[in-house]
C-alpha cells in the first residue's frame, strides 16, 4: 500500500480472508486500482483512506498525503479528497480539500467525515498548522 491508496485492493483482500471462495460466490469486487493518477510517479505517501457514501452513488473518499500534486500544493501532509458519482466505477482526480494547502507549512493528518445523504458532507482532521498565525503550532481541530 505504500505511495498509493488502495480502496478496493483492502477490500478484496478481507474478503478472501474471510473465506470467501471465488468459485462459490460471484465476486464482490473488481481488480484493484490506485485511487491516486501519479500512485506510480508520485514521491508522497498516501494514509488512513475514509470512505462515505449518501447511499445515491455518490462516494467521497478523503486521506492523508505526503503528495505535493505534481507541486500544487505544498510538501506537508495535506488532505486529499476524491468524488465518485456513478457507485465507484470512476472518480475525480485526487486534489487537496483544505483550501489553505498550498500555502500551509503544519501538517495535516487523520480526516474524518459524514453526509446527511441531501448533498451535505462535512469533513474534519486535526493539523499543526499555525493559520497565518492566527493560532499557535500545537494540534487543532
Amino acid at each position: 500500500m505504500r505511495n498509493v491508496l488502495w480502496l478496493l485492493g483492502s477490500a478484496l483482500l478481507a474478503t478472501h480472508a474471510c473465506g470467501v471462495a471465488a468459485a462459490q460466490e460471484p465476486a464482490l469486487f473488481g481488480e484493484p486500482f490506485p485511487l491516486s493518477r501519479v500512485a506510480n510517479t508520485s514521491g508522497g505517501s498516501d494514509f488512513r483512506p475514509v470512505l462515505k457514501t449518501d447511499g445515491q452513488g455518490n462516494w467521497v473518499a478523503v486521506w492523508y498525503s505526503w503528495d505535493s500534486l505534481g507541486g500544487a500544493i505544498g510538501g506537508d501532509n495535506d488532505i486529499l479528497v476524491a468524488r465518485s458519482t456513478d457507485d465507484g466505477a470512476t472518480w475525480t482526480p485526487p486534489a487537496a480539500l483544505n483550501t489553505n494547502a498550498g500555502s500551509d507549512s503544519g501538517h495535516d493528518y487523520r480526516p474524518q467525515m459524514a453526509t446527511d445523504g441531501q448533498g451535505t458532507w462535512i469533513a474534519l482532521w486535526y493539523s499543526f498548522d499555525s493559520l497565518a498565525g492566527s493560532i499557535g503550532t500545537d494540534a487543532d481541530v
